[in-house]
């Protein structure tokens, strides 16, 4: 379990991803629990595993479009080395 301390609040979530305006809580079944959006200035916000150690957020998924691109663009690198 995942806590992001935020305003001297606690949230915890099972996975919790940060894109360049958003913060998302998901439970063990991938449910929004709670969320942050538009956010201009991230300071605030601390995210600590369940040891009370200071952790990177999870990446935002991929979306299959930008799957299949990278993989294109992987194997055009390699035909064309």
């Amino acid at each position: 379990m995942k806590k992001l301390t935020f305003n001297n609040e606690i949230f915890e979530a099972e996975k919790i991803i940060k894109t360049d305006k958003d913060i998302i809580g998901y439970d063990i079944n991938d449910n929004e629990i709670f969320s942050f959006k538009e956010i201009s200035d991230f300071t605030g916000f601390v995210l600590k595993d369940e040891n009370d150690v200071v952790i990177e957020f999870s990446l935002p998924p991929v979306t299959e479009a930008e799957r299949l691109k990278n993989l294109e663009d992987a194997i055009n690198m390699l035909m064309f080395m």
